[in-house]
């Protein structure tokens, strides 16, 4: 951060001029721009550097609220598809960071979520009516958590698997 709080102070000068702080020459006030950039970018850097490292040391909490929310509720796209719809597991492809505010970080996740979908009742298919099939399907969510401490978890929104590949 030193060198952009240099930057920083280096511009205020240069925009509140007195008579020995006036740059006129060409090749100062270019070297003078590109340190700025320079440390623009560096921070622009840095910012991706800590959502990498918030994603990376949260992605086995994250993976764990999606499998609980899918296990422990109905969710409706699955449970169109068959007599019993039952989540064998998840594969969380990808982590971004959504949104970060005052009070609240807003994880963007998608995936893939893997089930087995039962036609009949288990006694239907222990007299051979009954039938089941394994599938997988992608699914996005939006998961919540403070800001203050990213590992408590708030809430999952949005939680949508998208069963179109079913109906093709």
């Amino acid at each position: 951060m030193k060198p952009l709080t240099e930057a920083m102070d280096e511009l205020n000068k240069r925009t509140h001029l007195k008579a020995n702080t006036v740059l006129a020459d060409d090749i100062a006030i270019r070297g003078l721009a590109a340190d700025i950039f320079d440390s623009i970018e560096g921070l622009l850097d840095m910012a991706e550097e800590c959502r990498s490292s918030v994603i990376s040391e949260l992605r086995g909490q994250i993976d764990q609220q999606i499998i609980d929310r899918m296990i422990g509720e109905v969710i409706g796209e699955l449970d169109e598809l068959s007599t019993h719809t039952q989540i064998e597991g998840h594969d969380t492809e990808e982590i971004e960071i959504a949104g970060i505010g005052p009070n609240q970080i807003r994880f963007g996740v998608s995936g893939t979520v893997y089930v087995t979908l039962q036609y009949g009742s288990g006694s239907d298919r222990r007299n051979g009516d009954g039938a089941s099939m394994s599938d997988n399907y992608p699914f996005t969510a939006t998961v919540i958590t403070q800001a203050a401490d990213p590992a408590k978890f708030e809430e999952i929104v949005d939680l949508e698997v998208d069963t179109s590949s079913f109906y093709e």
